[in-house]
């Protein structure tokens, strides 16, 4: 699929990282009052009924040169949101009720003409009816439509996205159009860490550039690839960077792609370099992965380039990893080489085995029966004491990534050392091999005290909980 990318922007302090937390359900963005609390582009993947879209926050900006050169990072800011301009499929321009019309909107508004037909004009802040009357002033504005919306109380959003979808070509609808025969994989990981020459070796051609540049793969293409009757449709993707480092159209559009990528697969090959270490960057990536809720195979490539390996080196290694990356201690690790193409095959065997895991039904009566051993037998605190009962555990079938509904008597009770606890004894039990798991607690019985049909349950979620957790 193809999905839209979303840029929000708007002066300072007029609710943009409110309104990205609202749709993206997360709280990446900084949220305060002071203007400029959001200084990079800030990316999260997001769906609204079948659609998925790239959602994207940006710093404040004013488009004026008095009031830039007052402000420090000012201009890297503006610099980047223009040139976020050129790739964003829609552009939600927020201006704010309260505040009413003001210059600086309407300079900023001039600076979007050119963008017209994509501009989408939300008045953010619009928590009563009497703000109404204040948002009829950016009809000035000279955009088609206005929006009332209010991202801290969470209105108004879908009228937005309503539209945004129905006056975008088919394309762009955001839709998983992947052949069902085919296990779609993502290859994500740092820039130069040998992604290309990965699926090149696979492919048994260069279908893709390899150099030792950083960054020569500037798009997302997809490569379908058959091995024993199985299709594998890869997607080779752009270096993921720091934003610091998106200084170009071209780079935002490559980080873009990489979202876009990870949303489109169900496994992941998340590729280190051997002979580099693991940082902040990987782990960020990893994140993104696992939030999407996407099978992971940790890929070691440049194997052939480590000196003085003996019989324990992959076992050192392996520890390494899982120290630096301990919440994805569930995803087994492959060491391979791109140029010798040492162990490559075997990523087929894997893949495989982490989709299967992932695709894993567990039939009501064997998940309760699970849940009563474990009740039974448990030393976990909550459940002892008597304070946390679990009345059942169903399998969410909506998704296609293992996620369990826990219905119990408070959810208020159940944190995240339960979660923890939880995950551990269904990795054990059901194994789910390289997949997240998720579990969404809800009050398990009515007022009477009388178990409730599962559909109706479902209604009323009251705190979904993905935690990282060792195997």
């Amino acid at each position: 699929m193809s999905l839209p990318t979303f840029l929000i922007l708007g002066r300072p302090n007029v609710g943009k990282s409110t309104m990205f937390n609202a749709l993206n359900g997360s709280r990446r963005s900084i949220v305060g009052d002071l203007p400029g609390v959001t200084r990079d582009l800030i990316f999260g993947l997001c769906s609204y009924g079948k659609h998925h879209y790239v959602l994207v926050d940006s710093g404040g900006i004013f488009f004026h040169e008095t009031e830039n050169s007052g402000l420090p990072f000012q201009g890297e800011i503006e610099k980047r949101v223009r040139e976020a301009l050129l790739i964003a499929d829609k552009l939600l321009y927020v201006v704010d009720t309260r505040d009413g019309l003001t210059p600086y909107d309407e300079v900023i508004a001039h600076a979007l003409m050119p963008y017209k037909d994509k501009v989408v004009l939300l008045a953010n802040k619009t928590d009563h009816e009497n703000l109404h009357i204040n948002a009829s002033d950016f009809y000035q504005l000279g955009f088609n439509g206005l929006y009332m919306v209010s991202a801290s109380q969470k209105q108004g959003f879908d009228e937005v996205l309503d539209h945004c979808f129905e006056t975008l070509p088919a394309i762009k609808q955001g839709f998983n159009n992947v052949a069902s025969d085919a296990i779609p994989v993502s290859i994500v990981g740092k820039p130069n860490v040998g992604k290309s020459s990965i699926l090149n070796a696979l492919a048994g051609e260069d279908r893709v550039i390899v150099s030792e540049v950083p960054g020569t793969t500037r798009d997302a293409t997809d490569h379908t690839i058959t091995s024993h009757g199985q299709d594998y449709c890869f997607v080779d993707t752009a270096g993921f960077r720091r934003k610091s480092k998106i200084t170009d159209d071209i780079d935002f559009y490559s980080t873009v792609r990489t979202l876009r990528s990870i949303a489109n697969s169900d496994v992941t090959l998340l590729v280190l370099d051997a002979t580099q270490g693991i940082g902040d960057m990987e782990q960020h990536i990893a994140n993104l992965v696992e939030e999407e809720g996407n099978g992971i195979i940790i890929v070691v490539n440049k194997w052939d380039l480590v000196e003085n390996k003996d019989g324990n080196t992959i076992d050192r290694y392996t520890e390494y990893v899982y120290r630096k990356l301990m919440f994805l201690e569930y995803a087994p690790i492959i060491f391979v080489s791109a140029v010798t193409k040492k162990r490559l095959n075997s990523l087929y065997d894997l893949i495989q085995t982490v989709q299967a895991n992932r695709r894993q039904h567990v039939p009501h009566k064997e998940l309760n029966d699970f849940m009563k051993r474990v009740s039974e037998r448990t030393q976990q605190p909550l459940i002892r004491s008597g304070k946390g009962r679990v009345h059942y555990l169903r399998q969410d079938k909506s998704v296609s990534y293992p996620k369990f509904l826990a219905f119990v008597n408070k959810t208020e009770v159940f944190k995240t050392p339960f979660t923890r606890f939880i995950i551990k004894q269904i990795r054990e039990a059901f194994g789910y091999i390289g997949c997240p798991i998720q579990i969404e607690y809800h009050d398990g019985r009515d007022s009477k005290g009388i178990k409730q049909p599962l559909q109706d349950l479902q209604k009323k979620v009251v705190r979904r909980s993905t935690v990282r957790s060792k195997k």
